[in-house]
């Protein structure tokens, strides 16, 4: 015989049935006892198996994101968002009443590919801005330091990208978490927990991380900030600390972009 509860998942369930199954176990003969396992068993193999793979899954993709931009500041970037998404998916979980459990899980892979896809989008587009204002200094040789003109069109490229990915981001945020809202309503059993997690992953880490903490790490990195339009200084007293970090290290040169 077999049966499944409408609203409450088989870890839910567990806590509530384990009193009873001690009282069950207590009038046993020697040697006879009862004990939940089934679902809940395979549940914690998956479970682990999951946490085992995740830092796989990131190294690859920080590999991966290396080979693309050629540098490791902008994977870095990317990377460095991901835990203040993971708190968004975290206060989903909490605020819905949903146990941490295997879909819960596994919805942090779908939040962690939407929110790194978001952060390329943004950083590619941020470098498309960056490089047409700087071809701006035709005159200016490779290796001359920076006028603040030129790092007042960085600033503002920034600004601009943002303001260029505003508009996709949001729609394909908002898109998702439309159709993640039945399973949210209805409560679905299975995917509750998912849904909620990713729909509060995806609003923390769109509107915070990926168009607000993003932008703000790539001009850290790369020592972009708004200065005064008559202020000239060398690229040395302005370099970012990454810059500094990595000036004296022999792969330094192969990997400076302007």
């Amino acid at each position: 015989v077999e049966g499944r509860h409408l609203t409450m998942t088989p870890d839910d369930l567990a806590p509530l049935l384990q009193p009873k199954i001690d009282e069950l176990n207590a009038g046993l003969a020697p040697g006879h006892n009862v004990k939940i396992a089934g679902i809940l068993e395979e549940s914690g193999k998956n479970n682990a198996a999951l946490i085992a793979t995740l830092p796989i899954v990131i190294g690859i993709t920080f590999f991966l994101l290396i080979a693309q931009f050629g540098d490791f500041r902008r994977p870095l970037v990317i990377f460095l968002s991901l835990p203040f998404a993971t708190f968004g998916a975290f206060l989903g979980l909490l605020i819905m009443q949903s146990p941490f459990g295997f879909m819960a899980i596994l919805s942090l892979f779908a939040l962690f590919g939407v929110i790194i896809n978001n952060s390329i989008v943004l950083v590619d587009r941020i470098d498309i801005e960056r490089n047409a204002a700087l071809a701006e200094d035709v005159e200016r040789p490779e290796s001359a330091a920076k006028t603040s003109a030129s790092r007042e069109r960085e600033f503002e490229a920034v600004i601009s990208a943002c303001r260029r990915r505003f508009r996709p981001v949001v729609m394909t945020t908002l898109t998702t978490i439309a159709g993640l809202l039945p399973l949210i309503i209805a409560q679905d059993v299975l995917f509750y927990g998912f849904a909620s997690s990713v729909a509060f992953g995806l609003l923390v880490g769109t509107f915070v991380v990926s168009l607000g903490l993003t932008p703000v790490l790539y001009c850290l990195f790369f020592g972009i900030r708004k200065v005064d339009p008559e202020e000239e200084v060398e690229d040395s007293a302005r370099a970012s600390w990454w810059q500094r970090l990595t000036a004296k290290l022999p792969l330094a040169q192969r990997w400076k972009k302007a």
